[in-house]
């Protein structure tokens, strides 16, 4: 999984979880409930957009909903 996060670090983009919490290498390395989806924006871009924090938004709650089925 560090492999996977370090991956987009390398193309200098940040990997998000569905949640929105930054995910890193060592985030990846170490914690052990991480979700399955993940969400990379360009590190340049800075600040997410909010476009693009809705979408996650909508996407969390679609994946908690199935998950409380």
């Amino acid at each position: 999984m560090a492999e996977f996060s370090g991956f987009f670090e390398d193309l200098d983009y940040t990997l998000y979880d569905i949640f929105l919490n930054k995910v890193t290498r060592r985030r990846m390395a170490y914690d052990k409930f991480l979700p399955s989806y993940y969400l990379a924006c360009p590190a340049e871009r800075g600040e997410l957009a909010p476009e693009f924090i809705a979408g996650a938004e909508a996407v969390a709650q679609e994946f908690m909903d199935k998950a409380e089925a």
